[in-house]
């Protein structure tokens, strides 16, 4: 069962609209976990999308996570510069530990 503060999404709605939403509602997230285990391949055009949600969410105070990265992902992004490496956005092999990680104070 999921806590009541939990959202996921769907592939049709985007990080922004989620943040939109939830806005509305005045429930801000602190953080967004990104379920990439589907995600096989990623090119530079997805790389920077992934940099442009890390910017937009910051601007809100609301982290940014990956979970279950497959290593060719992974290697494209932090040469990207958006990868974990880069302290940019932090790697959780799952997505409970990436529930974990979030849910701790200085996360």
């Amino acid at each position: 069962m999921r806590p009541p503060s939990t959202r996921t999404a769907s592939t049709k709605q985007t990080g922004k609209t989620l943040v939109i939403e939830a806005a509305g509602e005045d429930r801000l997230p602190h953080t967004m976990i990104v379920d990439c285990e589907e995600i096989s391949f990623i090119d530079t055009t997805g790389a920077q999308a992934l940099r442009d949600l890390h910017c937009y969410l910051d601007q809100f105070g609301i982290g940014l996570r990956l979970a279950r990265l497959h290593s060719q992902v992974y290697d494209l992004i932090r040469l990207d510069g958006v990868g974990p490496d880069t302290g940019a956005v932090p790697r959780d092999a799952t997505i409970r530990d990436a529930v974990a990680a979030s849910s701790r104070p200085d996360t």
